[in-house]
């Protein structure tokens, strides 16, 4: 399980020896390394977010709204792993990382796999 260490701004899963480490982006994506003990898978991802049906909108985003990760330029997938285990890795990943990165700890995370309709 990934846990996002906030003062080290660190997001990683010490029992498997992976971490998530940002490797730079701009305003409208941010690219990513996921790495483990024997590879260096890399992504992109952008941020959006959709209003929570039926909460007032009024309330924080971490009541009031989902943040969205939309993934895309993925590297080739790691030798022995399906598509389902790189997705469920980088969802794990891209969930814990919010904590460490500003997002509020209680707002609801959705990984979208595809480029993001704002890009």
């Amino acid at each position: 399980m990934f846990t996002a260490d906030v003062a080290q701004k660190r997001t990683f899963d010490d029992v498997r020896g992976y971490e998530l480490l940002p490797a730079g982006g701009g305003p409208e994506h941010k690219n990513f390394i996921l790495s483990g003990p024997a590879f260096h898978y890399r992504f992109s991802g952008s941020i959006g977010s959709e209003p929570v049906p039926g909460v007032d909108q009024s309330l924080h985003a971490s009541l009031s709204k989902v943040l969205i990760w939309y993934v895309f330029n993925m590297s080739k997938l790691v030798q022995g792993w399906t598509i389902d285990e790189t997705r469920q890795l980088i969802t794990e990943a891209l969930t814990a990382y919010k904590a460490a990165h500003g997002y509020p700890e209680g707002q609801a995370v959705r990984v979208v796999f595809g480029m993001s309709p704002n890009i």
